[in-house]
């Protein structure tokens, strides 16, 4: 069931996050009184509950059936549900976040406050944490409150780890297995007792079943399919989360380690002539994340304030092999990259029962080290760095008639004092600001509204990274500044059978970051570069009824039209892989021994652009997606649980990039125990 939550209580008693890295923020929803079993709630994900009320953005918190998380799949398929936000398999494998009309690196995701992404590349792989793992999912769309810092210009998505909680506060060991598809292994557990949790993953797979694609000499005519199957896409996954709460004095913390190791390989672009260049001919045998987080709360009784922070540590490395052809026999060159990542968030808070306010920090250093191999040249090495800082204050005052107000003012500063010996990158300085106002028209209808400004600095990989030769580079790239409006009507019945969100929005881009064909020597190579900006506006509708008390209706839509500004030379270039109409349907039925579900997904076309600088419109795509489980009892609260899980039920063409197709059908079985 899909909630809108109002994360006023929540979120308010976060303030002042000094020197620590990047951006971090809380899942948030109903106010729960802080107990023993929801301690690791209270610190690590929303801090101390308020005594006084904060406007913020409206917030999606995504709930889940507990058998649907068994890969993260089920997360493909849980947002699906939302087409205000999707998840997406990237052209370099990655399952990425992107939020209305933003890129996979403007919305930003956050597992227990701390930011997944490699600060390198800016971009957050959620395959890397074990879907058992998750406890809940927030969705912050449009601008993101100042806590997140810069660069989730679009929005955020926060994950909580699945710890004690008010209706599991007892050990309950979880087991849960599935085979299925492209000869697909999986097997997950999850323990939890009054203070810790340990959730761990394995699955591995072949090469995914590829779709029936109607026109694959328009779109993907080089597609490497074999025995109908999309070529180089075999994964081995191997994840482990684990947290534990203690106190110290007055003061409680959580400490929580999160590991993955993936290899896989990459589908190539099946839209490049191998006679006329390579593509992307790529395996990664090596995929390597290791991240510590630590999340505290202390009262400052001499200021009647509250001090919450998130530090985090994350260490990564991966192995890139390129070949020379589809064989996969020959290896042309090797590039072996380690990022060593520090950071955290630090927050004063103080209110009353109407007013608050917050000082924030955070500081975040990276160190990116990249080492090239040709088999017929010698081993070069390049030393990265780069440094975000950001300072914020809000206040929150309750008006007349119960009106909710936050106002907000931050700075933002990003330096890169490392170039692997290549040219200088200038500083960059941002301003950041939100106003939020919330309020009740009658018992049942909410309004909530958000205008703010955020900033995203180009990372180190679009201003100095080349892809093994397929980039040039662009030290004059610009911060994108992105100002937007967000006003949310949410209406719900007294009975809770019925509830409506309705939410239109309008952005505008300043230096919107895009890409383009360059020729050298009668050769293509992409570059970044900063369009003058862009513009756009739409609306979401997010609708649920239940029918029964057994069987819910959702329906949620979201249109956009999104639109670069002209340049120099008066031509309005076409946005990259912006679809303008997103739409999803569903049916759930629930009783004590099944359920089932099924949902039906549409995205309309959208632009891409070939290697000769052509833009290609892309088709739309449908998916129909089917989910049965049937539960049997044993004692008490143990139980069995059978699934069937079909994805892409009749087998169509997904091509959300060009010469990069979804997968084709997939069927899976699985079976839980409840220890």
């Amino acid at each position: 069931m899909l909630k809108t939550k109002a994360k006023e209580d929540r979120l308010a008693r976060i303030a002042f996050f000094c020197l620590g890295g990047l951006f971090s923020m809380p899942a948030v929803g109903e106010t729960v009184e802080t107990t023993e079993a929801s301690l690791y709630e209270e610190i690590a994900v929303i801090g101390k509950r308020p005594t006084y009320n904060r406007a913020l953005q409206s917030s999606l918190e995504l709930p889940f059936e507990k058998h649907s998380l068994v890969s993260a799949d089920g997360l493909i398929a849980l947002m699906e549900a939302v087409p205000v936000a999707g998840l997406r398999t990237n052209s370099r494998g990655e399952l990425t976040l992107r939020i209305r009309g933003g890129g996979e690196r403007q919305s930003q995701v956050f597992i227990d406050g701390a930011p997944l992404a490699v600060p390198w590349d800016g971009r957050a792989d959620i395959s890397s944490v074990p879907a058992l793992a998750i406890k809940s999912l927030t969705l912050f769309k449009s601008g993101s409150p100042l806590e997140f810092g810069p660069n989730a210009v679009f929005g955020a998505l926060s994950l909580s780890s699945r710890v004690t909680d008010q209706d599991e506060q007892i050990a309950e060991p979880t087991i849960k297995t599935q085979i299925g598809s492209a000869r697909l292994r999986s097997l997950m557990a999850d323990i939890r007792v009054e203070r810790a949790f340990l959730s761990a993953s394995y699955s591995s797979r072949s090469d995914l079943p590829a779709p029936m694609i109607r026109d694959r000499e328009g779109y993907s005519p080089y597609n490497p399919f074999r025995s109908g199957r999309l070529s180089n896409t075999d994964q081995k996954n191997i994840s482990i989360y684990g947290g534990y709460e203690f106190t110290a004095g007055d003061s409680d913390h959580v400490f929580s380690l999160l590991y993955n190791n993936t290899e896989k390989g990459v589908l190539a672009e099946g839209h490049i002539n191998p006679s006329d260049q390579s593509p992307r001919y790529w395996r990664y045998p090596q995929r390597r994340l290791v991240m510590a987080i630590l999340n505290g709360r202390a009262p400052i009784s001499a200021l009647n304030s509250d001090f919450t922070y998130t530090i985090w540590s994350q260490n990564y490395d991966q192995k890139i092999d390129r070949y020379e052809s589809l064989n996969y026999t020959t290896l042309i060159e090797s590039q072996s990259e380690q990022d060593q990542t520090y950071g955290g968030r630090f927050i004063v808070t103080s209110g009353f029962e109407t007013k608050g306010q917050r000082l924030i920090a955070t500081f975040q250093e990276s160190r990116h080290r990249q080492n090239v191999t040709d088999p017929f040249l010698e081993e070069t090495e390049a030393i990265f760095t780069q440094r975000t800082y950001s300072f914020a204050a809000e206040i929150d005052r309750e008006l007349p008639q119960g009106i909710l107000t936050s106002l907000g003012l931050g700075v933002d500063h990003f330096e890169t004092p490392l170039t692997g010996g290549r040219r200088q990158q200038d500083r960059l300085t941002a301003l950041s600001f939100n106003a939020a106002f919330s309020g009740f028209v009658g018992p049942n209808l909410k309004i909530v509204a958000a205008l703010g400004q955020r900033s995203r600095f180009p990372t180190l990989r679009e201003v100095y990274g080349t892809a093994l030769g397929r980039f040039l580079l662009n030290p004059e790239l610009k911060p994108e500044k992105v100002t937007s409006l967000d006003i949310a009507f949410q209406y719900r019945a007294l009975d809770e059978r019925f509830s409506i969100d309705i939410s239109p929005w309008a952005v505008t881009m300043l230096d919107t970051l895009s890409q383009r064909t360059v020729s050298v020597d009668d050769q293509s190579f992409r570059q970044r570069y900063n369009l003058r900006g862009s513009k756009g506006f739409g609306i979401d509708t997010i609708l649920q009824y239940d029918i029964t008390n057994r069987l819910k209706f959702n329906s949620s839509q979201s249109w956009q039209s999104l639109k670069s500004k002209k340049n120099e030379s008066g031509v309005r270039e076409e946005l990259l892989q912006r679809p303008s109409l997103s739409s999803s349907i569903g049916l759930r039925y629930r009783n004590e021994a099944f359920s089932g579900s099924i949902d039906w997904t549409r995205r309309s076309g959208s632009y891409d652009q070939d290697l000769a600088g052509v833009f290609i419109k892309l088709p739309p795509s449908d998916s129909v997606d089917i989910s049965l489980m049937r539960a049997f009892k044993i004692e008490g609260r143990k139980s069995i649980s059978l699934t069937l899980d079909v994805l892409n039920l009749f087998d169509t063409l997904s091509l959300a990039q060009l010469g990069l197709p979804g997968s084709g059908r997939e069927i899976r079985f699985g079976m839980s125990f409840n220890l």
